[in-house]
């Protein structure tokens, strides 16, 4: 009898919807192919337009720390140095004290390859950065779109794809050039085949669901292989960053409560995978700092509280910064007051992430989500999901970054919940379609506003003095005529280390608050070339001291200036200041 019940197998749950019949006229199977040729054509050729549109009007250049952070790891990693990095901070030193060829303790592994990828096929450039998100975006679309289909048919699977497509939100991620573009599409595609696997097990249940016709051994086939599938794919999700390891708790519960029929084995595969997966990341962290996870990301608990303000943790240099449980242990007030902090921050911010004229609609949807059983399943684990993402985000320093990774998955919902609520509450037809084209405006006006009106982001503010460190030569008549004025191999000490070591791929390092910080650093053998002081950040405003770079940017002291080495001012009040060696 198992073997029997394993045989049966589902398509579509939908519980109005009648069986599907065999098409064998070969002029209808024609029009099938011909409708699903044109509709795959234009929602590509749709999103690619909006979205190279929206980069000719809005793009220029990276500006976002974390966004040049990853883009130099992957030069890097381009150029055949590995997983190392140009960006390192005092704290990091702590783990690994080489300051050229410093590993990477910050970020997590899977962007920065593929995006080196995209480097090798192209070129290391900011253009290239905003054109393989741009791909990101097009396959996130169709990840939307599939997923939408799976739980609620074609019709609502098009809505979906039309507003993330459309969605301004959407192209943004793309084009600021952080992880969570991929970390959504891995997600979504998680989503998705956990769906497909309760659908499979369900749809059988549901009122018109189609019976498949696999031989048992071929149904049950197909269902461990989309729980290896979906585990793998989770597995990916984790490697692209700003996504919590506790995700799998959701979606283990999720294998559990969706599944009918040996649902402990198929949650040990799933958790049994996943781990294989994550394991060699977790061993090579351990080899190289005795942690699993970089000490970096980890450290980012202690970030913004009363004894670490803002980010002084990953610039001190005098003491080890404690482990963040024992911190969390022995602070408890601290890391309550930082957690509803950043609870304000996301109550501001999220529904503006998701969309304003989507977000009600979802919020409806979580409360009262329709139809079948694995539906309702799928809701609940991304509240979950939700719920864990936005607990981990605000106990660490990603409080926006780590809820754009649930866009392409909540937009999904938000567009089959809309369907849904106006289809009970709505009983004209015509007002329906007509709510539904005011929707699809909606989406699309804070595009139009973006590419109309809005103009060009601002580039990032030192870009000039950047491109100067990073090209400039003697004159001709110069003892060192012909050389670059700063070489290759040179270690800056700056207060924006992701932009120098993005711009002018020169080796950066976070500058201590003090400039005590920096001499210790030298005497432990740090060997730094110069300082630079870019105007792209003038302030630390959580930080409680004031920081003496700072001061000496807004007010300059030539005896200060003189006590460290040769000093030259940049355009627009910058120093780059070639140190004393011993200074």
């Amino acid at each position: 009898m198992a073997a029997e019940s394993e045989s049966v197998a589902v398509a579509i749950p939908r519980a109005r919807e009648a069986p599907a019949r065999a098409v064998d006229d070969p002029i209808a199977k024609l029009n099938q192919i011909c409708k699903a040729i044109a509709l795959g054509v234009a929602i590509t050729a749709g999103a690619t337009a909006l979205y190279f549109h929206f980069f000719n009007a809005r793009f220029n250049g990276l500006v976002e720390p974390s966004a040049m952070d990853h883009a130099q790891v992957a030069m890097r990693i381009a150029e055949g140095k590995g997983m190392t990095t140009g960006v390192v901070t005092p704290l990091g030193l702590q783990f690994a004290p080489t300051v050229q060829d410093h590993p990477d303790l910050a970020n997590s592994p899977l962007y920065p390859y593929a995006l080196a990828a995209a480097f090798r096929v192209r070129s290391v450039s900011n253009g290239t950065v905003a054109a393989f998100n741009g791909l990101l975006y097009l396959l996130t679309v169709w990840a939307v779109y599939g997923l939408a289909k799976a739980v609620y048919g074609k019709p609502i699977a098009i809505l979906a794809a039309v507003l993330y497509g459309s969605s301004a939100q959407a192209m943004e991620i793309g084009l600021l050039g952080q992880p969570v573009a991929l970390g959504g599409l891995f997600l979504t595609l998680t989503l998705l085949a956990l769906y497909v696997v309760m659908r499979r097990e369900w749809g059988s249940t549901n009122p018109g669901a189609i019976v498949s016709e696999e031989p048992a051994g071929v149904a049950a086939g197909v269902k461990w292989l989309g729980i290896v599938a979906a585990a793998l794919l989770f597995a990916l999700t984790y490697l692209c960053g700003h996504v919590s390891l506790l995700l799998l708790v959701p979606l283990l519960l999720m294998v559990w409560f969706g599944l009918r029929r040996r649902k402990t084995a198929a949650a040990f595969l799933f958790l049994v995978v996943a781990v294989a997966c994550l394991a060699p990341w977790f061993y090579y962290n351990y080899q190289r700092t005795k942690t699993l996870l970089p000490p970096l990301q980890t450290s980012q608990v202690v970030t913004r509280t009363k004894a670490y303000p803002g980010m002084s943790a990953l610039r001190e240099v005098s003491e080890a910064v404690p482990a963040p449980v024992s911190f969390a242990i022995g602070h408890p007030a601290e890391i309550g007051l930082k957690f509803v902090n950043g609870l304000i921050q996301l109550y501001r911010r999220l529904p503006r992430g998701l969309g304003i004229y989507l977000f009600p609609f979802f919020v409806i949807g979580a409360f009262w989500a329709k139809g079948s059983r694995e539906a309702r399943a799928l809701w609940r684990a991304v509240i979950a999901i939700i719920a864990i993402q936005i607990a981990a985000a605000c106990l660490s320093d990603l409080t926006v970054s780590a809820t754009r990774v649930l866009v392409p998955v909540a937009t999904c919902l938000a567009a089959g919940a809309f369907v849904q609520f106006v289809g009970a509450t709505v009983r004209s037809r015509a007002a329906r379609g007509w709510l539904t084209v005011l929707l699809i405006a909606a989406a699309v006006f804070p595009y139009a506003v973006s590419v109309t009106l809005a103009g060009k982001e601002l580039p990032h503010p030192s870009y000039p003095n950047l491109a100067w460190l990073r090209d400039a030569r003697y004159p001709a008549g110069h003892p060192e005529q012909g050389q670059l004025v700063v070489p290759e191999d040179a270690v800056i000490a700056t207060n924006v280390p992701s932009a120098v070591a993005w711009y002018t791929g020169r080796t950066a390092l976070w500058l201590p608050a003090h400039k005590g910080g920096l001499e210790a650093l030298q005497s432990n053998g740090a060997d730094i070339d110069y300082v630079y002081l870019s105007r792209g950040q003038v302030a630390y405003p959580e930080e409680a001291e004031p920081d003496f770079w700072m001061q000496m940017l807004a007010r300059p002291d030539p005896n200060q200036i003189a006590n460290l080495g040769r000093a030259a001012v940049l355009p627009g009040g910058e120093l780059l200041i070639e140190l004393k060696k011993g200074s």
